[in-house]
């Protein structure tokens, strides 16, 4: 009668140990305040971005590989900073969560990115408009320059991502210096050189010299950092 009563009790305290370990994995998660935070501010990013945007970034994916910020998530980031990234990274596309992860690449590298570039694109609309510049360099000359810098050939060169500001536009468009800077500024976003090129052209579309101008602004940042440092 003793024995059978011990092993009775030693069958409840093992169902009732195995009910605690098997326990609702949401309520133990429930019960963590750290895990809570992050929860509650993907929650506010997700909605900032949304309603700005129309886009949800619940399911958000790298698209393009080689990124800075590939598998960082948008929590990382001052949230004012990414509104204000997507905004400016729409004018290499329509799709808001492409801009997202562009913008994600700046701020992954400089933190107050657009905070700075938009003090650089109002200096450079305030300068007298230059005038469009005449295209002297054939197409086999860029095609080579760049061919030797970035080991791409640029012959069937299409639009990957669609409604940049230089959709449709040729290559030879652009001074060739600021575009072997810009393809190497643009492959933060991809280890695809053409993907760079691409995005380079949108920049150097609105702003012609967009990437001396953005060498000057990381200059900038190194010297900031140095005197806080």
């Amino acid at each position: 009668m003793k024995k059978d009563l011990v092993l009775k009790i030693g069958s409840v305290l093992a169902l009732a140990l195995a009910s605690v370990l098997v326990a609702n994995p949401d309520d133990t998660l429930a019960q963590d305040p750290q895990r809570q935070g992050v929860e509650r501010k993907f929650e506010d990013y997700r909605k900032a971005i949304k309603d700005q945007f129309r886009v949800d970034v619940k399911t958000f994916k790298d698209r393009f590989k080689g990124g800075m910020a590939d598998k960082k998530t948008i929590t990382d980031y001052d949230l004012e900073q990414l509104l204000a990234g997507i905004k400016v990274e729409m004018e290499h596309t329509t799709n808001g969560v492409v801009a997202l992860e562009l913008a994600m690449d700046h701020l992954q590298r400089i933190p107050d990115y657009y905070s700075r570039v938009s003090r650089l694109e109002r200096e450079a609309m305030s300068v007298e408009p230059q005038k469009p510049r005449k295209v002297e360099g054939n197409f086999e000359h860029y095609r080579k320059a760049i061919k030797d810098q970035f080991r791409v050939d640029i012959k069937t060169f299409k639009d990957k991502v669609r409604g940049g500001m230089a959709d449709g536009k040729a290559i030879t468009k652009y001074d060739l210096g600021e575009l072997l800077e810009g393809i190497k500024w643009e492959r933060q976003h991809a280890n695809d050189s053409l993907i760079a090129l691409e995005l380079a052209m949108d920049h150097l579309e609105r702003i012609p010299d967009y990437y001396s101008r953005l060498c000057r602004l990381e200059k900038e940042c190194v010297s900031d950092w140095l005197l806080q440092h």
